[in-house]
């Protein structure tokens, strides 16, 4: 199944190479390059990455690369990948347990969508 980037998630790449590129430029296109990579893997077989529970939309998926989140949908034949985020900005962190299940190190969902 194709998969696209919507234009949130473009916008969200760009700010996580504007974050990372603030120490290192080749570092954020090399970090930002695998991250895209990933998101858009996921149209080989979406339905092998969990829902991503809590969310508005029960449609939605995830899949974890590193600290960022990856959510997306499949919607008319093709993934779309909605959206890019990262607990990490606010100093806590999310993990993916090895049951494919989100939890946050706290209960404030401090930005986390899980």
């Amino acid at each position: 199944m194709k998969a696209v980037l919507t234009r949130a998630a473009v916008g969200d790449l760009a700010d996580i190479a504007r974050h990372i590129g603030r120490d290192s430029v080749p570092a954020a296109r090399r970090f930002t390059a695998a991250l895209e990579r990933r998101a858009l893997a996921v149209g080989r077989n979406p339905r092998m990455f969990p829902f991503a529970e809590g969310l508005e939309d029960p449609r939605i998926r995830r899949r974890l690369y590193r600290d960022y989140l990856i959510f997306f949908v499949e919607n008319e034949g093709r993934v779309e990948i909605s959206a890019l985020s990262t607990a990490r900005a606010t100093g806590k962190r999310c993990s993916q347990s090895r049951n494919q299940t989100d939890r946050c190190e706290d209960d404030s969902h401090h930005g986390c969508p899980v």
